[in-house]
């Protein structure tokens, strides 16, 4: 009868244990990544409903909006009437949000029905380009035409 362990089979141990700790470490690191981008997504989200709130509690905006079918709003102007943090942040790079972001609200239709939609903008060289759709995905903005600056959703 034998006492102990032999050196194989701690290192078989030991191989196994770091096996399955490297699997854990990189499920969590994938894991908290897609939680970082989501969490990007709800921040997108928020502005888009500050900027509706806004616009609802705004006379002046209200009846734009009513008369154009469109309306823009500047995270900026967000910002500085409190309806967003200053320091609203992206959770994935941990920069602050350009305050030159423009969330656009616009009447949106399918087949018989209207509904109040919207998206996050910025324009670089006279471009619009595409921030987030009302979803907070970084494609199919405002009903903008598709191109490199608006890609085409696949979700």
């Amino acid at each position: 009868m034998k006492n102990g362990f032999t050196l194989v089979e701690l290192l078989v141990v030991i191989v196994i244990t770091v096996t399955i700790s490297t699997g854990s470490a990189m499920l969590f690191g994938k894991s908290n990544s897609d939680t970082n981008e989501e969490d990007l997504r709800g921040k997108y989200r928020e502005m888009q409903r500050a900027a509706i709130i806004y616009t609802d509690l705004n006379d002046s905006w209200r009846n734009t909006l009513n008369e154009t079918g469109e309306v823009s709003v500047k995270l900026g102007e967000l910002q500085s009437t409190n309806y967003v943090s200053k320091d609203f942040s992206n959770t994935v790079t941990k920069e602050i949000f350009p305050s030159n972001y423009i969330i656009r609200l616009y009447i949106a239709s399918s087949g018989d029905n209207q509904y109040l939609d919207s998206c996050v903008v910025r324009y670089s060289g006279g471009q619009e380009i595409c921030i987030a759709n009302s979803r907070g995905y970084d494609c199919g903005c405002c009903d903008s035409p598709i191109s490199s600056f608006n890609k085409a959703c696949n979700n």
